[in-house]
């Protein structure tokens, strides 16, 4: 038993201090009766016992000990050093620190060095997945320590293995310009239905949309407007033409600008047959006519959180988005998928 605390009944606790937090669980409810350090009355002690708890953890007088760092003090401890730009931290009790967002962006995960956290120590770090959107107060990662303290040299050796490993990356506020492909748009036959849903997505990942030029089914026409647009703006959306089909000309529209291809066709269902290339360091994005039927959730909000605040794909991590690659939205739509419908 560690230096500076015992058990005692609950009813022998009165005027002593608790040493941990203690939490009851109901069907509806679920929080602390009892905080570390209270000094125990007697409606704590219904409390505890109403929640099962006949016994509990007192400190002696002269607090807990040198050599114990104790759950409040020791996932704060680590939650600060894993916190990086754009977040903070915060004890939320009950052994548990909350790290929120500060500001609205890009959430990056080093899952690697979490999964190490959870493997070789008594901590067990868990956040959102990494490449998600969040906003500002949003609750992003947890830190919990399994036992009520850990020496002072194993919470050390702890500290020696983390670095900064949850950030926010704010939006850089780009300017995004699209153009349209279909002569049946072009020649005003088509109302564009692609300009709603491709403003309303860089918005949200605080990109804006600057203009757009609709062009017809032309290489030629197509990769000149990809082209200019590139030189003036910092990113391109290109809708239309997107599919296999001999007559869909925008993926060698893209690459006739000299783009570099990171990958032509994506393995997430909506919109898989998407585009991702760089024209002099500039995202150029081909989308699928499927963002219109599936404007809720397409690729588009995979690929934008990124980009939008500086970052950049590889073909690799494009590859890697098969494990969970069927969003919610298609399956809402797929009659049999089990979607919820």
């Amino acid at each position: 038993m560690a230096e500076g605390w015992r058990i005692v009944r609950v009813e022998d606790a009165v005027g002593m201090r608790a040493a941990h937090d203690v939490t009851a669980v109901t069907a509806s409810s679920k929080g602390p009766v009892l905080r570390r350090g209270d000094v125990i009355t007697e409606s704590h002690v219904e409390a505890l016992r109403r929640a099962g708890h006949d016994y509990v953890a007192v400190l002696e007088p002269g607090g807990a000990g040198a050599d114990v760092v104790w759950e409040d003090e020791a996932v704060m401890g680590i939650a600060r050093a894993i916190s990086g730009e754009g977040v903070e931290a915060r004890y939320a009790g009950e052994g548990k620190a909350f790290i929120h967002a500060s500001r609205a962006g890009y959430l990056s995960v080093d899952g690697g060095l979490l999964a190490a956290i959870n493997a070789g120590t008594d901590f067990r770090v868990m956040s959102r997945r990494g490449g998600s959107w969040v906003g500002a107060g949003d609750l992003v990662a947890i830190v919990e320590l399994v036992p009520l303290y850990l020496s002072r040299a194993d919470m050390e050796r702890a500290r020696g293995m983390v670095r900064a490993s949850v950030s926010v990356r704010p939006p850089l506020g780009l300017r995004a310009w699209l153009v349209v492909t279909g002569t049946e748009v072009y020649e005003g036959r088509v109302e564009d239905l692609a300009e709603r849903p491709v403003r309303s997505k860089l918005e949200r990942y605080g990109c804006s949309l600057a203009g757009k030029t609709v062009v017809p089914d032309d290489e030629r026409a197509i990769s000149s407007a990809i082209a200019g647009a590139a030189s003036g703006n910092d990113l391109v959306v290109v809708t239309g033409g997107m599919s296999v089909d001999p007559t869909d000309v925008t993926p060698r529209a893209i690459l006739a600008t000299g783009a570099r291809l990171v990958l032509y066709g994506f393995p997430v269902k909506p919109t898989t047959m998407s585009m991702l290339a760089y024209l002099d360091g500039k995202p150029i994005i081909g989308v699928s006519s499927g963002i219109i039927y599936f404007s809720e959730e397409n690729v588009l909000d995979i690929l934008l959180p990124r980009i939008c605040t500086g970052g950049r794909w590889s073909r690799e991590e494009l590859a890697s988005l098969g494990d969970g690659g069927i969003m919610a939205s298609f399956l809402s739509k797929l009659p049999g998928a089990g979607g919820g419908r």
